[in-house]
């Protein structure tokens, strides 16, 4: 057997108890269910940058919100389009609603800025270009004032629209959400989203120093790594009724730079079990490529590469068996045998186009 074979046959298999206790984990979760009639104010925090586009139906999800006591305030960073008509619009026919302009450029200034602007002790965040579901704050209201967590994970899905192309990245953002979820289940959380994340107020102030600036994004990742070091308490929220609903990219290139941008921050993380989890999919990605490369050249590929590919897939497939309902995406499955196909060939090059392509927020 040659030392490739080995090799590659070591990493899927570090990959395979990877995700399976990802899997086991998220199994073991208990769906929250709230118990409490009493639900704690909470504030929402919008960072917008060009988003004329995307905020109606952001803003739309924002008015039927069902909690009782919550403001919103959104963070207008300078933008050059109409994002700052639409915001005044609706916060002159919504008072619990305010926006401001920035003073420094920046996702994480406009974040920290944000923060400081609210009036309530939870403040929950996401992007401008998602929807809520009706539930979503008064849920998340609900877990902060029963299990009392200092930062919140949550779940978030892509919107098919009925496109392969948007099916397929859904089902890959739906492989990373519930790596996140399994992850976080165990208590050793190694990745967030901030189209979905809630904190203590208290606790963002103490940590905004930490969000590595050097980076221009990563306030979601450098907030969960600081937290995680100061032993705060992290949990992912299992509810289905919290689902942000994001949208997806419309072109192959658009969608390969904002996977660039997601890459590009790694270089500065020192979280050892981020680290670890994101060596082993890539150097499995990058193993399975090469032996099907080889398979070209030499026959004697062709049992490890289908061996791994194999393998992978399955570990892949039962994991978003079991996650995919999460999300009321569970007809995605369909696609998990092409997506193991790309997959690898998009994993390389995300990577080195973090790591080389200039990024902007």
């Amino acid at each position: 057997m040659s030392i490739v074979a080995i090799t590659t046959y070591c990493f899927v298999a570090l990959y395979v108890l990877t995700i399976g206790a990802f899997t086991i984990g998220w199994l073991r979760q208990k769906p929250f269910l709230p118990k409490t009639p009493m639900k704690p104010p909470v504030s929402l925090v919008v960072c917008c940058k060009n988003e004329a586009e995307n905020l109606p139906r952001l803003l739309a999800s924002v008015a039927a919100q069902t909690h009782p006591a919550f403001e919103v305030v959104f963070a207008n960073d300078h933008s050059t389009d109409q994002t700052a008509k639409i915001l005044d619009e609706f916060c002159q026919n919504h008072p619990f609603a305010t926006y401001f302009s920035t003073e420094k450029t920046g996702k994480k200034n406009a974040l920290r800025e944000a923060v400081e602007r609210t009036q309530h002790a939870i403040v929950v965040c996401t992007d401008a270009d998602c929807t809520l579901p009706p539930t979503h704050l008064q849920t998340i209201a609900a877990y902060f004032d029963t299990e009392n967590p200092d930062l919140l994970l949550g779940g978030v899905r892509i919107d098919t629209q009925k496109s392969l192309f948007a099916q397929l990245q859904a089902l890959e953002f739906a492989s990373l959400i519930a790596s996140t979820a399994g992850a976080c289940a165990l208590r050793m959380p190694i990745m967030c989203n901030g189209a979905n994340l809630a904190f203590k107020k208290s606790v963002f102030i103490e940590l905004s120093g930490q969000l590595y600036d050097r980076e221009i994004s990563g306030d979601d990742q450098f907030l969960l790594f600081a937290a995680k070091r100061a032993r705060y308490r992290i949990r992912f929220l299992k509810a289905a009724d919290t689902v942000v609903t994001t949208q997806p990219q419309a072109t192959l290139g658009k969608f390969l730079r904002q996977r660039g941008r997601w890459t590009s921050k790694a270089k500065s993380y020192t979280d050892p079990q981020t680290i670890a989890a994101a060596c082993i999919v890539f150097a499995t990605s990058v193993l399975i490529f090469a032996d099907f490369i080889g398979i070209f050249f030499n026959r004697g590929f062709i049992v490890p590469f289908a061996i791994a590919f194999a393998t992978k897939f399955m570990a892949d497939s039962a994991i978003l068996s079991v996650f995919l309902p999460f999300l009321s995406q569970k007809r995605l499955i369909v696609h998990a045998a092409l997506l193991s196909v790309l997959y690898p060939i998009y994993v390389i090059f995300a990577v080195f186009a973090g790591l080389f392509r200039k990024k902007r927020w």
